[in-house]
């Protein structure tokens, strides 16, 4: 069979990687058409066992298998790095030099020929990009750079050369244990390059604007799109970020924007025309350098140690003293300066700079960018408890509760707080609006703050934030906005925001706010009913809003409609392009629906960790990026004319209209995930492994079970986040939460459904997600994976009597596998998913769309990849079977170190193993001892051949296990 599966030359000098790899394809290939013949034939098992037999038996070595994953992880590289190009549209027939000039000029040509509508127009942004955190960061700083660079300046028959020659001396790990401070200095890059590319679209605009105008064009101050970053000021979900470190990150955006402000007015100054405003430029400079100074004093205190009160107080009055030199929390007073100088200047070219600058400052203030906090309903909850009981033990309050908090509004008055109010206060929501007041009072006074509530599904929950808004005198200066994810949420979501527009003190403050914010999570709302139900269930809930609005004749506010990642196969990785994304996640007829609603609408999107950022990992990709949001900039105005067109066409769709059926559908759908994420076998299969495979990517925890808990346990959805669930089912080989259950929904519909696709191209956008789920997924992996735990194939593989050397741990293996739960549990959930995929083929082919039957070549390697690491994981537990016996130390035994070993928690289990044999036995060197022996233990110098031969073997086997992961994880283009 090995030279059926494996070419012979690989053991010692023989061919190329690359050719490894193409005859293991062809290979591969036949073994699935094999498929037809034999239907139990698992082609990744079949290669999983014959390297597995072949690495044990000699024939292959460790670095032979890390020199055909490394071609494997090289090639996906290559692959979603042109991914990526197409992704941003580079290279493509829209490539252009001046991209954001083309896009500007389009905005110029489609604005109203009256100037101070346009005016009036290009002042308020539309869209917003919102740079998140989370653990995401899959590849390190350096890969990611050459990523980036191989997509603006690769071609896909030069690619593969150059990730070769680039990553040799690099790896394929991510960095190391990746702080919070790594996270906000990336974020902080990926700000700065789209302010940069959002500069370059400005003054673009701004010319061609004076070719327009050419009497009115210095009155614009154009505000197209904002930029914002939660990283560093996001508490759901961790307790490790504390007050002092966000005073210190807002300390250092704001010295960091000074600079760059500093900077930007001494090139003006340096410009041949500006003479004529020197006066003025000097003058502005010296005000930021005095603010710098200041700024500069404050951040190093805040950023030094705070462990004594007397530290801590100095910083704090650093920081609030009024009267202190160069303070400055008023951009308004720089944009003022710069207003003027506009004005009062001959030079279009300096006119133009400054205008350019005074946009940045209006649009950010005193900081790199806007700020997101966000806490968890709960926090806010327990914060009013103190003051309000609820009703019932849910947290949700009943009308006497509501009515009380409403007096306790309209009755607030604003309470002072200093930096000993935030050190003292123990409730996390309470101290967020404390720190909010301070952020407002002595930094930043006027640029806008977004409070976002997790998991907020009672309208007492957003009265509550209204009222310490109000209480700590901040509620003119921060938007409260609750985030729908849960399937609660999105249920009721449309009621509870009828309640509040029914509530006097919210029409109060968001009358005073100007605009009503709202955040919708995909990643979250996948993990509870499924990626495409939660699509669906948000576009419902954006267009209830909208319609609610509507019928109320609400007017004069703007809704913010923010839309976090994961509502694909990962972040970042939709399988189409950065606009069709935008579209897909608020689709034209929800635009369209604001709209007719009379309401001003903004759709901001995230871009979480590593792979949103390297979206902006160069300038480059930056100008294509934002040119992307621009441009859909112009199609979130419902009335835009081609906007109009689309969304006349898209609201005739099937899937709108025939709403008895859709709905019929999504409740199906919707109801089939959440039984899936509550079967036991579902959890075995999550909890195969853990999140063991997977490298730490980013500070936030992922909930990481404890080692005892059973797979069931460990896998329960519900017990962690959605970027762990994801990335799980990324390399077990199913995206389960994408494309599972739809032809369980469709039922004995199947005519009629498929007629629906063709004739709705929102349910055709919405498929082709379903399509490009199940091209990346195979049900065979997941039953290879199944196939390690099986203890059958362990005996089997013994009395086979060809590897009679390891007939011992072999049977060890059988019967420390035999009553495992995780081969059985795994091999129901891969018969149940086939069952239902049945169906789901089946409509792919009614619809012309690939479902991977017929598979491509970047699936084959796919497959590969998965073979190696099962042979890799075999290959651990064989040499985990072979480790003597010992009795228990320090309450450890060896069947828990066993345990430690099958859930892959091969770093804890090695640490135990070199402790119960040690390497060396340590002696003083100055002790003698007078009695001769002539025995010698056989371990007196330690078990070095025990290290030797397996500890170490397993740790190095297991680091390339995880590399491997890396490699899968380009396959989907993005980790979790």
């Amino acid at each position: 069979m090995k030279t059926e599966i494996w070419p012979e030359a690989m053991a010692g000098p023989g061919p190329s990687g690359d050719e490894v790899v193409e005859s293991l394809m062809v290979k591969l290939d036949r073994l699935r058409a094999d498929i037809r013949i034999n239907p139990e034939l698992n082609p990744t098992a079949l290669l999983a066992h014959t390297l597995s037999v072949r690495f044990e038996s000699g024939d292959l070595g460790l670095d032979d298998l890390r020199g055909l994953a490394g071609t494997l992880i090289e090639r996906a590289f290559s692959r979603r790095a042109m991914h990526l190009r197409r992704y941003l549209g580079i290279g493509g027939e829209a490539d252009d030099p001046e991209r954001l000039a083309v896009v500007a000029a389009r905005w110029i040509d489609e604005a109203p020929e009256d100037f101070s509508v346009t005016r009036a127009l290009l002042a308020r942004p539309k869209v917003g990009a919102v740079f998140t955190a989370h653990p995401t960061f899959g590849m390190s700083a350096e890969a990611s750079l050459i990523m980036a660079d191989i997509a603006t300046g690769g071609r896909d028959e030069t690619a593969l050369e150059m990730v070769r020659e680039r990553l040799k001396d690099i790896g394929h790990a991510p960095d190391g244990d990746i702080s919070l401070s790594e996270e906000h200095i990336r974020a902080q890059q990926a700000v700065i390059r789209l302010k940069g590319a959002l500069a370059d679209f400005n003054r673009a605009l701004i010319a061609a604007a004076r070719e327009r105008w050419p009497d009115d064009w210095r009155n614009l101050n154009p505000q197209p799109m904002t930029v914002a970053s939660w990283v560093g000021y996001d508490l759901d979900g961790r307790t490790d970020i504390g007050w002092q470190q966000m005073i210190g990150l807002k300390l250092s955006e704001k010295r960091d924007q000074l600079h760059r402000y500093r900077a930007r007015l001494e090139a003006v100054r340096a410009m041949e025309d500006a003479d004529d405003i020197a006066t003025g430029l000097d003058a502005a400079v010296a005000r930021i350098v005095m603010a710098l100074d200041h700024t500069e004093r404050c951040q190093a205190l805040f950023s030094g140690d705070l462990s004594s009160i007397v530290a801590v107080a100095e910083a704090a009055n650093a920081l609030s003293d009024v009267n202190g030199s160069g303070r400055l929390v008023n951009g308004s007073e720089i944009s003022a300066m710069l207003g003027e100088m506009i004005a009062g200047c001959a030079a279009d070219s300096v006119a133009m700079a400054l205008m350019v600058l005074r946009a940045e400052i209006d649009l950010v203030g005193l900081g790199t960018a806007h700020i997101h906090l966000r806490i968890n309903a709960v926090q806010l909850q327990n914060g009013i408890n103190q003051l309000i009981r609820p009703a019932d033990t849910e947290g949700n309050a009943g009308r006497l509760q509501t009515s009380r908090l409403n007096r306790m509004i309209a009755e607030a008055e604003p309470r002072s707080v200093n930096t000993r109010s935030l050190m003292q206060e123990q409730s996390t929501a309470i101290r967020q609006f404390i720190l909010m007041a301070q952020i407002v009072k002595h930094v930043d006074a006027e640029t806008p703050i977004r409070f976002l509530i997790a998991e907020c599904e009672h309208p007492f929950t957003v009265l509550t934030a209204i009222y310490f808004a109000r209480l700590f005198d901040i509620d003119d200066r921060i938007d409260i906005s609750p985030l729908f994810e849960t399937p609660i949420a999105l249920e009721s979501g449309a009621r509870m925001m009828e309640q509040l527009l029914e509530n006097d003190r919210y029409m109060a403050y968001v009358r005073g706010r100007g605009r009503i914010a709202i955040q919708t999570g995909f990643s979250d709302a996948g993990r509870f009913i499924g990626q495409i139900p939660a699509t669906l269930g948000i576009e419902r809930l954006q267009i209830k809003l909208a319609r609610l609005l509507g019928a109320r004749g609400i007017e004069g506010l703007e809704v913010v409609v923010f839309d976090t990642h994961g509502e694909s196969l990962g972040r970042g990785a939709h399988p189409g392009s950065l606009r069709e994304r935008l579209v897909y996640v608020l689709s034209a007829v929800a635009r369209r629906q604001f709209a007719r609603a009379g309401v001003a609408l903004k759709h901001e999107t995230s871009f979480q960790g590593g792979d949103g950022y390297l979206l902006f990992a160069n300038d480059q990709m930056a100008r294509y990026a934002a040119g992307a949001l621009l441009e859909d900039a112009l199609t979130v105005d419902g009335d835009h004319t081609e906007h109009v067109r689309q969304a006349s066409r898209t609201e005739r769709d099937p899937l709108y209209r025939d709403t008895d059926f859709t709905l019929d559908f999504f409740l199906r759908l919707a109801g089939y995930h959440q039984r899936l994420f509550a079967d036991p076998d579902y959890r075995v299969a999550l909890g195969a492994f853990g999140t063991n495979l997977l490298y730490k990517t980013g500070s936030r925890k992922s909930i990481r079970q404890h080692d005892a808990m059973s797979a069931v346990d460990r896998g329960n959805p519900a017990q962690m986040r959605a970027i762990p669930h994801n990335a799980i089912l990324q390399q077990l080989g199913y995206l389960a939460n994408v494309a599972a259950g739809i032809g369980t929904a469709v039922g004995d519909e199947r005519d009629r459904f498929v007629s629906l696709c063709e004739n709705s191209e929102r349910a055709r956008c919405l498929f082709s997600m379903v399509a490009t789920a199940i091209q990346h997924s195979s049900l065979n992996t997941l039953g290879a994976y199944a196939g390690i735990f099986d203890g059958g194939y362990w005996i089997s593989r013994a009395y086979n009597g060809n590897e009679a050397s390891l007939g011992r741990p072999l049977s060890r293996l059988s019967q420390r596998l035999g009553e495992d739960p995780r081969h059985r549990g795994m091999m129901r959930l891969v018969h149940r998913l086939r069952r239902d995929a049945i169906d789901l083929h089946a409509i792919l082919d009614r619809l012309g769309l690939d479902g991977g039957k017929v598979p491509t070549a970047t699936r084959l390697e796919l497959d590969m990849l998965h073979a190696v690491r099962i042979a890799l994981i075999k290959h651990i537990f064989i040499m985990a079977a072979r480790i003597p016996l010992f009795a228990n130390r320090n309450d450890v035994s060896p069947e828990q170190v066993m345990d430690l070993v099958l859930n892959l928690e091969i770093p804890s289990a090695v640490a135990i193993l070199r402790d119960v044999f040690p390497d060396t036995v340590n002696e003083p060197g100055d002790v003698m001892f007078l009695e001769e022996a002539s025995y010698a233990s056989s371990v007196a110098g330690g078990y070095h051949d025990l290290h030797e031969k397996l500890f170490d073997p397993m740790l190095q086997a297991f680091r390339l296990v995880r590399e491997i992961s890396i490699g899968v994880s380009h396959h989907f283009r993005a980790h979790g």
